[in-house]
């Protein structure tokens, strides 16, 4: 007796512990399973893409509902709430409809697979769209910023200069205190004369000393407001330092000029929104895909022939599996009789009573070759796995 009919005749003890065995079998599974799982998975590159994809969806969706609800804030608070819920929409298409294009394509539905492209090219439009009014934004609004220091910065160099140059044209002076004690020592020894035409000449002479002194007075006093305001100037300086508008499109262009290129700061700028909000789309939109997480999307299947799934398949699958590998043929042991017996076995033991019907018909419901029934039929009756009861057949222990 061969293998295969060994394996046959044990089918019902292997029905029957099938339950246990299954479970068992989920138990080691589920055991070894954690055992594998350490850091190495959790830190996998299918991990640490799938990662990146899900942040590049939620930094997409982000940036689309913000440019949705504030063009729609200028509106209307409906129409604020429209557009957001189009952009949360277009991030979920452009996330998912990848991978239902590529397995509508895999199972030639080719109307599905142009309905999803079609679909993807719009959903990422707008997103792209979105994305490169977020980044323009918030370009925009640094480098409006940085201007502002900018010029806040120049403004205050411009008044220093002023400021140094009017010191510099300002005589040198002793300080007021100083002069203040010789003007009052000279009014003093003017002895109750007054400053005027008929002033003596001791008076005359004291009254123009007292005309330099107080001169000189006010010159102090000027160079030290200057002073003090060019120190006011230098601590506003030293807190804003000189920045430039847009430092990644001026080294940008530095390079291209560098190359050859002529592009300035300003003609750079457009580009590089454009870029960042190109990735972040891309990113969004095939990330699932490329991390290999967008499988399960479902596509209507052409059904075939189920295999047989009882627990006499599976014996007569290991059966077939465990033998040594050999030339193909059309006899009892080949893969297509072995398959063809198991069908036969659970046609009949599913029945509600005998089977009757031809060799074709047999085949027919086994979705088999009639060659290969009448081989696995004959196999099975000499085995003693089946047996005829007139014109039907059954098992062979309900042959009585």
């Amino acid at each position: 007796m061969n293998p295969t009919t060994k394996a046959l005749r044990s089918a019902p003890q292997a029905v029957a512990s099938a339950p246990l065995m299954a479970g068992t079998e989920r138990q080691t599974t589920s055991r070894s399973t954690v055992s594998r799982f350490s850091l190495s998975t959790l830190f996998s590159a299918e991990a640490l893409a799938l990662a990146g994809a899900l942040a590049a969806i939620t930094a997409s969706g982000a940036a689309n509902i913000t440019m949705a609800h504030d063009m729609g804030s200028a509106h209307s608070p409906h129409l604020a709430a429209i557009l957001s819920g189009a952009a949360i929409a277009a991030t979920l298409l452009a996330a998912s409809l990848p991978a239902c294009a590529v397995a509508a394509i895999r199972h030639w539905q080719i109307a599905r697979a142009l309905a999803c492209a079609v679909l993807w090219v719009a959903a990422v439009a707008f997103s792209v769209v979105a994305a490169i009014g977020a980044a323009s934004t918030g370009r925009a609004d640094l480098t409006g910023a940085r201007v502002a220091d900018a010029s806040g910065y120049a403004r205050n160099q411009s008044e220093r200069t002023r400021l140094t140059d009017e010191l510099a044209g300002t005589a040198h002076a002793r300080p007021v205190g100083e002069l203040h004690p010789l003007v009052e020592q000279r009014r003093a020894g003017l002895r109750g004369e007054s400053c005027g035409p008929d002033a003596s000449k001791s008076a005359a002479r004291l009254c123009g000393e007292i005309a330099g002194l107080m001169a000189e007075a006010a010159r102090s006093e000027e160079r030290g407001r200057l002073v003090a305001a060019i120190a006011a100037v230098d601590v506003r300086l030293s807190n804003s330092a000189p920045k430039e508008a847009d430092p990644q499109s001026a080294a940008l262009s530095a390079y291209a000029q560098a190359a050859g290129l002529s592009a300035t700061p300003e003609q750079i700028g457009p580009w590089l929104s454009l870029g960042t909000a190109m990735f972040l789309e891309l990113a969004a939109a095939l990330g699932l895909l490329a991390a290999g997480a967008g499988q399960g999307c479902p596509v209507a299947r052409n059904h075939e022939a189920a295999a047989p799934s009882s627990a006499v398949s599976i014996v007569a699958s290991e059966a077939v599996e465990n033998k040594p590998e050999r030339p193909k043929k059309q006899g009892p042991d080949s893969p297509a009789a072995v398959k063809a017996q198991a069908g036969i076995i659970n046609l009949v033991r599913g029945a509600d009573q005998p089977v009757k019907a031809s060799v074709r018909g047999l085949a027919a419901m086994i979705g088999s070759s009639p060659a290969t029934t009448h081989v696995a039929l004959a196999t099975l009756i000499g085995s003693g796995v089946l047996a005829r009861a007139g014109d039907a057949l059954v098992l062979a222990g309900k042959a009585a």
